[in-house]
């Protein structure tokens, strides 16, 4: 089973990072130094959530799961939720979800040994990554509008001397 979610995880992340890096214009700094703090210290925040909380939900909820399991699940759902709720980037907000449902089936797999489960979940996360990299290559490449184009043809008709009654429009 881990041999196929192994597998999944490489073909979402080929996915993924190959149409990211088509992009024409990939930002290098696009935050203020102010969101990094606040997002360090909002994860941060959350993993001592998860460390205060674990212990009661695994002995009131999940007495079988192991802490660490259940420890590594709660942070991955957690530090997720809050990655998809700060930022508005189409990848970012793919990446979230993925690691979202990494969280899931991290604390679900531990619960379940399921073949049928394991496959229907691989589905979903390639499902979610190929939407991912077909909503961010739309997003990456821009064509030219209208108004541009008709300001190119303007220009080009004054320079010939040419002049149109249709093309003043």
């Amino acid at each position: 089973m881990a041999v196929v979610k192994l597998i999944v995880g490489w073909m979402a992340t080929a996915a993924i990072s190959l149409t990211y890096f088509r992009r024409e214009n990939i930002p290098l700094f696009s935050e203020t130094p102010s969101s990094f703090i606040f997002r360090g210290l909002i994860g941060l925040l959350v993993i001592l959530t998860v460390f205060i909380a674990a212990p009661t939900l695994q002995a009131n909820m999940f007495p079988e799961l192991d802490l660490l399991i259940l420890q590594g699940g709660l942070m991955l759902v957690g530090l997720a939720l809050m990655q998809l709720g700060t930022t508005q980037d189409t990848f970012l907000t793919i990446v979230s979800l993925l690691s979202l449902l990494s969280g899931f089936e991290i604390i679900y797999a531990a619960l379940e040994l399921s073949t049928l489960l394991t496959g229907l979940l691989a589905i979903v996360n390639l499902g979610l990554s190929l939407v991912g990299s077909t909503s961010s290559s739309k997003s990456t490449k821009k064509l030219p509008s209208f108004k541009a184009r008709r300001n190119s043809n303007d220009l080009s008709t004054q320079s010939s001397g040419l002049s149109c009654p249709l093309a003043s429009h």
